[in-house]
Protein backbone atom coordinates (compact mmCIF):
# COMPACT_ATOMS: atom_id res chain seq x y z
CA UNK A 1 0.00 0.00 0.00
CA UNK A 2 1.24 3.50 -0.82
CA UNK A 3 0.38 6.62 1.09
CA UNK A 4 0.68 9.94 -0.73
CA UNK A 5 1.25 12.77 1.67
CA UNK A 6 1.25 16.55 1.19
CA UNK A 7 3.15 18.33 3.92
CA UNK A 8 4.48 21.75 4.54
CA UNK A 9 8.20 22.13 5.15
CA UNK A 10 9.09 20.98 8.64
CA UNK A 11 5.68 19.48 9.52
CA UNK A 12 4.76 22.40 11.77
CA UNK A 13 1.74 24.58 11.42
CA UNK A 14 0.98 26.69 14.48
CA UNK A 15 -2.43 26.55 16.08
CA UNK A 16 -4.27 29.86 16.29
CA UNK A 17 -2.47 32.23 18.68
CA UNK A 18 -3.83 32.01 22.19
CA UNK A 19 -5.46 28.61 21.71
CA UNK A 20 -3.94 25.45 23.19
CA UNK A 21 -3.16 22.55 20.87
CA UNK A 22 -5.93 19.95 20.58
CA UNK A 23 -6.10 17.28 23.28
CA UNK A 24 -4.67 13.87 22.55
CA UNK A 25 -7.54 11.59 21.47
CA UNK A 26 -8.36 8.55 23.59
CA UNK A 27 -10.43 5.39 23.22
CA UNK A 28 -10.48 2.74 20.53
CA UNK A 29 -8.97 3.51 17.13
CA UNK A 30 -11.42 4.45 14.38
CA UNK A 31 -11.09 3.13 10.80
CA UNK A 32 -9.22 6.24 9.63
CA UNK A 33 -6.75 5.88 12.49
CA UNK A 34 -6.13 2.19 11.72
CA UNK A 35 -5.28 3.08 8.13
CA UNK A 36 -2.27 5.14 9.23
CA UNK A 37 -0.78 2.59 11.66
CA UNK A 38 2.76 1.42 11.01
CA UNK A 39 6.06 2.58 9.59
CA UNK A 40 6.15 4.59 6.37
CA UNK A 41 9.00 5.66 4.11
CA UNK A 42 8.54 9.30 3.17
CA UNK A 43 9.51 9.98 -0.45
CA UNK A 44 9.22 12.86 -2.86
CA UNK A 45 5.88 12.87 -4.69
CA UNK A 46 7.35 13.04 -8.19
CA UNK A 47 10.52 11.10 -7.39
CA UNK A 48 11.62 8.25 -5.19
CA UNK A 49 14.06 10.45 -3.26
CA UNK A 50 13.87 9.33 0.36
CA UNK A 51 13.04 12.16 2.75
CA UNK A 52 12.65 10.20 5.97
CA UNK A 53 10.47 7.86 7.99
CA UNK A 54 7.11 8.36 9.69
CA UNK A 55 5.98 5.97 12.42
CA UNK A 56 2.44 5.96 13.78
CA UNK A 57 1.64 3.72 16.74
CA UNK A 58 -1.95 4.12 17.93
CA UNK A 59 -2.08 7.93 18.26
CA UNK A 60 1.63 8.62 18.74
CA UNK A 61 3.86 9.59 15.85
CA UNK A 62 7.55 10.12 15.27
CA UNK A 63 9.17 11.40 12.13
CA UNK A 64 12.87 11.46 11.22
CA UNK A 65 14.19 12.95 8.03
CA UNK A 66 15.66 15.83 6.14
CA UNK A 67 13.69 18.37 8.20
CA UNK A 68 14.77 16.94 11.56
CA UNK A 69 13.12 14.71 14.13
CA UNK A 70 9.60 15.26 15.46
CA UNK A 71 7.39 13.38 17.91
CA UNK A 72 3.90 13.90 19.22
CA UNK A 73 0.39 12.69 18.59
CA UNK A 74 -1.92 12.48 15.62
CA UNK A 75 -5.64 13.24 15.48
CA UNK A 76 -7.60 11.78 12.56
CA UNK A 77 -11.22 12.53 11.68
CA UNK A 78 -12.40 10.37 8.82
CA UNK A 79 -16.04 11.39 9.37
CA UNK A 80 -15.55 14.88 7.89
CA UNK A 81 -15.48 15.83 4.22
CA UNK A 82 -12.67 15.95 3.41
CA UNK A 83 -11.19 13.79 6.17
CA UNK A 84 -8.86 15.64 8.55
CA UNK A 85 -5.49 14.76 10.05
CA UNK A 86 -3.54 16.85 12.57
CA UNK A 87 -0.03 16.30 13.93
CA UNK A 88 0.57 17.94 17.33
CA UNK A 89 4.31 18.22 17.87
CA UNK A 90 5.38 17.60 21.46
CA UNK A 91 9.10 17.12 20.88
CA UNK A 92 11.47 18.58 18.32
CA UNK A 93 14.66 20.62 18.16
CA UNK A 94 12.90 23.52 16.44
CA UNK A 95 10.37 26.30 16.85
CA UNK A 96 7.41 23.97 16.15
CA UNK A 97 7.27 22.36 19.60
CA UNK A 98 3.72 22.65 20.97
CA UNK A 99 2.27 23.47 17.55
CA UNK A 100 -0.16 21.54 15.37
CA UNK A 101 0.18 20.81 11.66
CA UNK A 102 -3.34 20.56 10.21
CA UNK A 103 -4.32 18.81 7.02
CA UNK A 104 -6.87 16.96 4.97
CA UNK A 105 -6.61 13.60 3.22
CA UNK A 106 -8.42 11.09 1.08
CA UNK A 107 -7.90 7.44 0.21
CA UNK A 108 -7.08 6.70 -3.43
CA UNK A 109 -6.68 3.08 -4.60
CA UNK A 110 -4.58 1.94 -1.64
CA UNK A 111 -2.90 5.32 -1.27
CA UNK A 112 -3.73 8.38 0.77
CA UNK A 113 -3.41 11.91 -0.56
CA UNK A 114 -2.75 14.50 2.17
CA UNK A 115 -2.76 18.33 1.91
CA UNK A 116 -1.22 20.46 4.64
CA UNK A 117 -0.83 24.24 4.87
CA UNK A 118 2.20 26.43 5.46
CA UNK A 119 2.85 27.77 8.97
CA UNK A 120 0.12 30.13 10.09
CA UNK A 121 -2.31 29.20 7.32
CA UNK A 122 -5.67 27.56 8.01
CA UNK A 123 -6.50 23.96 7.14
CA UNK A 124 -6.95 23.57 3.36
CA UNK A 125 -10.56 23.31 2.22
CA UNK A 126 -9.70 21.18 -0.82
CA UNK A 127 -6.88 19.59 -2.75
CA UNK A 128 -6.21 22.33 -5.29
CA UNK A 129 -2.86 24.02 -4.97
CA UNK A 130 -3.44 27.79 -5.19
CA UNK A 131 0.09 28.62 -4.00
CA UNK A 132 3.37 26.99 -3.06
CA UNK A 133 2.58 26.84 0.66
CA UNK A 134 2.59 23.06 0.93
CA UNK A 135 4.40 20.13 -0.67
CA UNK A 136 3.31 16.77 -2.02
CA UNK A 137 4.86 13.72 -0.39
CA UNK A 138 4.33 10.00 -0.87
CA UNK A 139 4.50 7.52 1.97
CA UNK A 140 5.22 3.88 1.17
CA UNK A 141 4.62 1.31 3.89
CA UNK A 142 7.88 -0.27 5.03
Amino acid sequence: MRLIFVVMLGLGVPFIAGEPPPSKPTGELADGERLFQGVWQLNGYESDKSLGTLRIDKRDFSADGVHGAYAGYVSIRSDTSPAQIDFTIEDCECKYKGMTSTGIYYEDEGSIVFAGPAPGDPRPEGFTRPNEMWRLRRLDRE
